[in-house]
């Protein structure tokens, strides 16, 4: 994802609500900016590992990401130490 796909993603009218852009690296702050001023109705935003967003400055505004949680079929066996249990 790039700025120019923010761009071509708001010039259409939209009623998004929730839009996750974890991991993007080329997105720019001037670009989630724009993005919004035009999408009214968003009400989530997930930057997650955005490089943009990584600067104390911003940092004051955003909040925790959750923690990464794994599948409980993933967990039968740790290869190094006791059966793993589900995080609950």
């Amino acid at each position: 994802m790039t700025d120019h796909a923010i761009h071509a993603l708001v010039e259409r009218p939209s009623s998004l609500e929730r839009i996750h852009l974890s991991y993007c690296v080329n997105i720019s702050i001037e670009a989630i900016h724009y993005l919004l001023q035009r999408l009214r109705n968003l009400t989530h935003l997930s930057l997650t590992g955005v490089p943009a967003f990584q600067s104390r400055d911003l940092q004051k505004f955003c909040r925790q990401p959750p923690k990464v949680r794994r599948r409980p079929s993933t967990l039968n066996r740790s290869p190094v130490g006791p059966p793993l249990t589900p995080l609950s």
